[in-house]
């Protein structure tokens, strides 16, 4: 049971900093939360000591923000480790650490939001933390979603529809479905015009709309959500317009 949401203005990051040397580790973490607490931001921090370790988390749940790699490590360098994460996450920021100067050039090839020499000086990680934040804003937007003492962001396109039955709302996303106590018109106001109304009880994704009738709305997934006659044209006007906008934009 989710315990609370928080709207998608909330400025929230997911980081992993990844070094074999445990007093860099701290010492990026200590000047990475000096700065989350004077931007009045939300930090997740996961340290890992080696590229294998970090990868043996990462294949199972890809949803950093902010990676930040130090180059010279073990068998698997990070530069090594970049190329494999860019394979299947093109939207994660990295940023890559290290004492020499010599991959540079390597950080183009991956798309690298920069590369700090150590010893990494505090102004120049804040610097780089805040364009992460500058791109992030820019990207899609995502709910913060509390559930058990742990905190997820959930991308607005990957929710599906949302439920409403007594005090909770039923989530359910492409991966996953969890509950929450939530008012359906205060979500329905931070998920944005993404989403329509065809029901008192429920919230849907316009992407995930495969078939709409005079009763009911068939989802890509084949779930069938009720659609009230009050509701058919608004949403059905709806559903054109979206994707008659996006062929627009072809």
């Amino acid at each position: 049971m989710a315990d609370s949401i928080v709207s998608s203005e909330t400025v929230c990051l997911r980081i992993g900093i990844c070094d074999d040397e445990p007093l860099a580790i701290d010492y990026l973490t200590s000047h990475l939360q000096e700065w989350a607490k004077s931007r009045n931001c939300v930090l997740q921090l996961s340290a890992f000591s080696s590229a294998e370790q970090f990868l043996f988390e990462y294949e199972a749940e890809q949803n950093f923000d902010v990676l930040l790699l130090d180059i010279q490590m073990g068998a698997m360098n990070g530069m090594e480790l970049a190329r494999r994460i860019r394979n299947t996450d093109c939207e994660v920021q990295l940023v890559f650490i290290s004492a020499l100067t010599d991959y540079l050039s390597d950080g183009y090839e991956v798309a690298a939001l920069h590369y700090l020499l150590k010893p990494v000086k505090p102004e120049k990680l804040c610097a780089v933390m805040d364009r992460a934040v500058q791109n992030l804003r820019k990207a899609e937007p995502f709910l913060l979603v509390t559930a058990d003492q742990t905190t997820k962001r959930i991308p607005v396109s990957s929710i599906i529809y949302a439920e409403a039955f007594a005090h909770y709302i039923r989530i359910t996303t492409k991966t996953e479905t969890f509950e929450l106590r939530e008012n359906l018109f205060a979500l329905e106001k931070k998920l944005g015009n993404l989403f329509v109304r065809p029901h008192r009880s429920y919230l849907v994704n316009l992407r995930e709309i495969h078939t709409i009738t005079k009763t009911e709305i068939l989802l890509d997934n084949q779930q069938s959500i009720p659609l009230s006659r009050y509701n058919y044209q608004k949403i059905n006007q709806a559903f054109i317009e979206y994707y008659k906008t996006r062929f627009a934009e072809l």
